[in-house]
């Protein structure tokens, strides 16, 4: 199964007493389809996971234009004890890009409880030629807090794309690399969540 990893931890957290549970998760996009997401938190709540199995970009002769970009919008509405806010102090992405030269892949990840930035949190692009592994880290966190008093629901949006040249002859392909050892791609996204009273 391919998987596009998103993983929440906590630094300083002043975690909300009881057990952390998935309430609901929604999602839609080209990038997701129905059935291609499964979400994971972990026992202490410090580490929120999304395993997407269909978030692939790839360009190249026969391959059709609407594969050089693909979105994926997540709401995920974690179920947590009353009086506690979170947000994301910083996000790291690991994963795997193949461009020749010519080519650009991009990968931008939006997230948010209420109000949509206008810019994206975290963007990065590899300019060909690469053809290797990536681990990139964003300190630019959310700028909002999920609300106090009342649960939350964090939004995150993603798009990965191939751009810059000739997609129909230039062979590329934007992913990630696997975290199991098998031949499957994956991209992680990790976020650090500042848990903290209110």
């Amino acid at each position: 199964m391919l998987f596009h990893g998103l993983v929440l931890g906590a630094a300083f957290a002043q975690l909300p007493p009881g057990e952390v549970t998935i309430n609901q998760i929604t999602y839609q996009g080209d990038g997701c389809p129905q059935g291609s997401v499964e979400a994971i938190i972990s026992a202490d709540a410090t580490v929120f996971t999304l395993l997407y199995s269909s978030f692939v970009a790839s360009s190249g002769p026969g391959v059709a234009l609407s594969e050089n970009l693909k979105q994926c919008s997540v709401v995920v509405d974690l179920n947590h004890a009353h009086g506690y806010t979170y947000t994301a102090l910083n996000l790291d992405h690991r994963g795997y890009v193949s461009v020749p030269a010519g080519l650009n892949a991009e990968l931008s990840t939006t997230h948010f409880f209420k109000a949509r930035p206008n810019n994206p949190n975290f963007h990065t692009v590899f300019p060909g030629p690469y053809d290797n592994d990536y681990l990139v880290t964003s300190n630019n966190g959310v700028k909002e807090r999920s609300n106090c008093g009342k649960k939350s629901k964090a939004r995150v949006n993603s798009s990965i794309r191939l751009y810059g040249g000739d997609t129909t002859t230039l062979a590329g392909y934007i992913s990630g690399d696997s975290l199991d050892g098998s031949l499957q791609k994956t991209i992680q996204q990790v976020f650090h969540l500042d848990w903290k009273a209110c």
